[in-house]
């Protein structure tokens, strides 16, 4: 059947047609059950009677041109199918073609692809939280910015995440003990908003969190609460070096202090100002 290549080029046919109108003309080329045509696809306005399609990839034109429509289906068949029948044949009926090619466009009301339209199509429904919307206009550095968008997924490897992938190492509650307080279990929000360590760095920044809240409603009731100019920035370095802190005691056997953190994060700090304008400093 052709290429390798072309095999690969059908099977973007069902993607493609999921996304595609056309706009009828002779009806040769477009599957009257599949394609969208109409103000729906057939093969969910009549989904009884599509049941007992003989031929579920039947052109328009060859449907319009079936003499006894009742021929296109298996017989006999259930009482709401024949009453969708009888809607189809009142459909066609009404339905003109031409003999003009079939035109196709794509349902966001043109015939060029592309992909942002796609993306805003698929997620048109989707709600991303405010805090996941400030890391990207956030002035930090892609790292740090990734960094953060794990920590809000918690796809960090903290050692409670390290539990639920079934690393063998840390299947037992006294394995998954938090590194730098040695009393809870090494979760994301505790690891970084409810340990006693964090809680220090945070209060020397001001910054509140209140607690048994989801991480998106904690960081966006905290900026709130901060009343100052670049609070993600702030708080995506401060979580930063909490981690570096955290890694630096698993890895590198460092102790943990508060000392050490404060040092990190006012280097961090002085290496992003090259990234803000002068005038908000």
């Amino acid at each position: 059947m052709g290429s390798f290549w072309w095999k690969d080029v059908l099977r973007l046919n069902v993607l493609y047609r999921g996304i595609a109108k056309c706009k009828l003309g002779r009806g040769d080329i477009v599957q009257a059950w599949d394609d969208l045509w109409s103000d729906s696809l057939l093969s969910t306005k009549y989904s009884s009677l599509y049941a007992y399609v003989k031929n579920p990839r039947i052109s328009v034109q060859n449907m319009m041109e079936t003499e006894d429509i009742t021929s296109m289906f298996h017989l006999p068949s259930s009482q709401q199918a024949y009453t969708e029948l009888t809607q189809l044949q009142e459909d066609l009926l009404n339905l003109e073609i031409t003999q003009d090619n079939d035109q196709w466009f794509y349902i966001w009301g043109g015939p060029c692809y592309m992909s942002s339209k796609l993306y805003k199509l698929v997620f048109a429904q989707h709600h991303t939280p405010h805090s996941v919307r400030w890391i990207w206009k956030s002035k930090c550095t892609p790292r740090l910015k990734i960094f953060m968008w794990l920590l809000q997924a918690d796809r960090l490897n903290t050692r409670n995440m390290l539990r639920r992938r079934g690393h063998p190492q840390f299947q037992q509650p006294d394995q998954c003990v938090c590194v730098l307080c040695h009393r809870e279990e090494e979760t994301r929000d505790h690891l970084f908003f409810d340990c006693i360590f964090s809680k220090r760095c945070w209060r020397l920044l001001n910054i509140h969190w209140q607690q048994h809240q989801m991480v998106h409603i904690r960081i966006e009731r905290a900026k709130i609460l901060y009343h100052q100019p670049f609070f993600m920035e702030i708080f995506i370095i401060a979580a930063w070096e909490i981690w570096k802190i955290r890694n630096g005691q698993i890895f590198d056997n460092k102790w943990p202090t508060l000392q050490l953190w404060v040092l990190n994060f006012q280097e961090q700090i002085f290496l992003h100002l090259h990234r803000v304008p002068d005038g908000p400093r």
